[in-house]
């Protein structure tokens, strides 16, 4: 699925949440890692505390990192992304979720796996080096060229901006000849 920034806005919930407000949806970092770093469903679910350094920003398998809550059934299983007791996220709850959120933001249904491209989409648009690309997304270095081209997604403003840059090239070149 290639989701505009439009469409991932309307993911978030549409705006931004103030500073200690509670998220509208349990574990909505669980979203913001799927389009952010598109990791698999089983990265995502399986990510252990142990894997993860917040001092250097960075984990066994992704970037990133989320706050646990506690309650009075917590259980501590190291689940960086738990349900309300510790354990880890169903996947079919998970599966369930996703769809219910494409939904409620008005985005059209797509796999949860399609946040992986949208993932790799955005790095391509930031203009991400390839082989920071591959470290993120999880890809063998120096082999992943046929991976990044099915996963990395050429949008309409991407191209229109490369065109505007030629043209403005040649324009630059007619008027100094």
């Amino acid at each position: 699925m290639r989701q505009t920034r439009e469409h991932i806005r309307r993911l978030r919930g549409g705006r931004t949440r103030a500073p200690g407000a509670r998220p509208r949806l349990r574990n909505s970092a669980r979203w913001v890692v799927a389009l952010a770093l598109g990791l698999r469903q089983g990265e995502a679910l399986g990510h252990h505390w142990e894997d993860v350094d917040l001092d250097a920003g960075t984990s066994a398998s992704a970037r990133t990192g989320s706050g646990r809550s506690t309650g009075i059934d917590w259980e501590d299983k190291g689940y960086v992304l738990a349900s309300p007791t510790g354990g880890p996220l169903s996947r079919n709850t998970d599966f369930h979720v996703w769809k219910r959120l494409l939904r409620d933001a008005g985005v059209r249904d797509g796999r949860l796996h399609d946040a992986r491209h949208t993932a790799a989409t955005v790095l391509l648009i930031l203009g991400v080096p390839d082989v920071v690309v591959d470290a993120i997304m999880g890809w063998e270095p120096g082999g992943a060229a046929r991976v990044r081209a099915r996963y990395m997604h050429v949008t309409g403003t991407m191209l229109r901006k490369v065109a505007q840059q030629v043209g403005d090239a040649l324009w630059e070149l007619l008027k100094t000849n």
